[in-house]
C-alpha cells in the first residue's frame, strides 16, 4: 500500500525514455550482443511505467517492445510490466514476448 501511494504521489507528465531504460537493464543481465550472461545479474525485469515512450532513441510502442524482446532473445530474462496510466501496447508486447506478464494498475 505504501509502494502504490508513492506511486500516486509522482508526476506523470514527465518525459519516458523506455527504450534507454530497458537497454540499461538489459545491460545489467549480460551483453546482447554475444549472449553472455553477467555472473551476477538479474533474470527477471520488472518495469514499472506509464508506458508512453516519449523520449530518447526509440519513442514508436511497437517499434520499443519488439526491439528490446529481440536484442534480450539470448539473455532471456522474463520481463513483467507494469502500466501506470494506460493499456500501452509495448508493455503489453514486451511481458508476451518475453514470458512475463502484463498488469494494469
Amino acid at each position: 500500500r505504501e509502494a502504490g501511494r508513492f506511486i500516486d504521489r509522482q508526476n506523470h507528465e514527465r518525459w519516458t525514455d523506455l527504450y534507454g531504460a530497458l537497454d540499461k537493464a538489459l545491460s545489467l543481465v549480460g551483453s546482447s550482443e554475444t549472449g553472455s550472461l553477467r555472473e551476477e545479474g538479474p533474470d527477471t525485469i520488472v518495469v514499472l511505467s506509464d508506458g508512453r515512450p516519449t523520449a530518447g532513441r526509440l519513442v514508436d510502442e511497437d517499434l520499443v517492445g519488439r526491439v528490446i524482446a529481440r536484442r534480450a532473445r539470448y539473455l532471456r530474462p522474463v520481463i513483467h510490466t507494469i502500466s501506470l496510466t494506460s493499456d500501452a501496447r509495448s508493455m503489453k508486447l514486451l511481458a508476451r514476448l518475453t514470458g512475463g506478464e502484463y498488469r494494469r494498475r
